[in-house]
């Protein structure tokens, strides 16, 4: 019989490990930056009908989409002028304060990284209801998902950015009142382009 440890067993252990010192928010956080890197998605929805355990693919022409969401959500969508559809073209929100970034706009990769720090701190805002801090891990995995990651020239990007965020790579970053506006803004421009 051989000694060789099982690679999902030696992945899993491995894995323990390395999130035993973590707070339980972190360990979620550091997850979700892991699954992101390797291209995985968030999919389950961060909505009322899912947390009640409600069913149905798909809303009827009748409702209300913008109320599936979380009253923190959709005191933040009335708030900034959002709907629901601009929103849903730029997150998918799921459990455990999760969420996933799909799009960032920009026209070049300046402009867009510093757009997808933004957008994931405002991601984080709305899935955990308030929480303004957001990590590096996480933005620069949206990066290199979304295309902007530009190895030689991305902390000088970060170096260049605005007051929407404040903050530094090793001790994370914070969204300010001005991020947080700047975030709705660049929810609807995803929109406004996609339209064009």
């Amino acid at each position: 019989m051989s000694n060789v440890a099982d690679p999902t067993t030696k992945a899993l252990t491995t894995i323990i490990d390395a999130l035993t010192p973590l707070s339980s928010e972190e360990r979620h956080r550091t997850v979700g930056a892991a699954m992101i890197f390797l291209g995985e998605t968030v999919v389950a929805p961060h909505r009322k009908n899912a947390e009640a355990g409600e069913t149905g693919d798909k809303p009827s022409d009748d409702d209300d989409t913008d109320g599936q969401y979380s009253p923190f959500i959709l005191k933040w969508m009335k708030q900034h002028s959002v709907s629901a559809e601009e929103l849903d073209q730029v997150f998918h929100f799921g459990p455990e304060n999760s969420f996933d970034l799909l799009h960032a706009p920009g026209k070049w990769k300046k402009e867009q990284t510093l757009n997808t720090y933004i957008l994931t701190g405002l991601g984080h805002y709305l899935a955990s209801s308030g929480d303004r801090s957001f990590d590096d891990v996480t933005a620069r995995a949206f990066c290199e998902r979304i295309g902007c990651y530009d190895q030689a020239n991305h902390a000088a990007h970060l170096k260049s950015r605005g007051p929407e965020f404040t903050g530094e790579k090793g001790r994370g970053y914070g969204l300010t009142n001005p991020g947080i506006r700047r975030g709705a803004a660049l929810v609807k421009e995803v929109s406004n382009s996609a339209s064009t």
